[in-house]
């Protein structure tokens, strides 16, 4: 089932320069920038170095600070922030789709779900 559409850019620091090779997710196991450079260039980036940050408040602080690129949607980039678009790639709009887990529990929460939205479910 499809939710939604997401338009993605990558971004870089306006006030930085020099950690281009750099780009940042969320966890190791996280490949939506390899997906993004996938769907633009049909390869991956050649050398890649990798930051992570859990929340992607941090990881556009990051990005603002200089620690590296990162792959983010749209509608979160805001002109005072410190970042700016990457001219050399076009926004990548990506579909939102559901997938099924049979016993996905979430912390805090007493009954358990057997749908789950998830950006790793992106088709771009």
């Amino acid at each position: 089932m499809q939710l939604g559409v997401e338009r993605n850019v990558l971004i870089e620091s306006t006030r930085h320069s020099g950690r281009e090779g750099c780009h940042i997710d969320h966890h190791p196991r996280d490949n939506f920038t390899e997906k993004f450079f996938l769907s633009q260039t049909g390869s991956t980036a050649p050398r890649m170095e990798r930051a992570y940050f859990d929340d992607i408040y941090s990881l556009i602080d990051a990005v603002a600070h200089g620690v590296g690129r990162a792959v983010v949607p749209v509608h979160l980039l805001e002109p005072e922030s410190g970042i700016r678009a990457v001219r050399v790639f076009p926004l990548t709009t990506c579909l939102f789709s559901c997938i099924s887990i049979a016993s996905l529990t979430i912390p805090g929460c007493s009954k358990a779900s057997s749908t789950r939205c998830d950006s790793n479910a992106l088709l771009c």
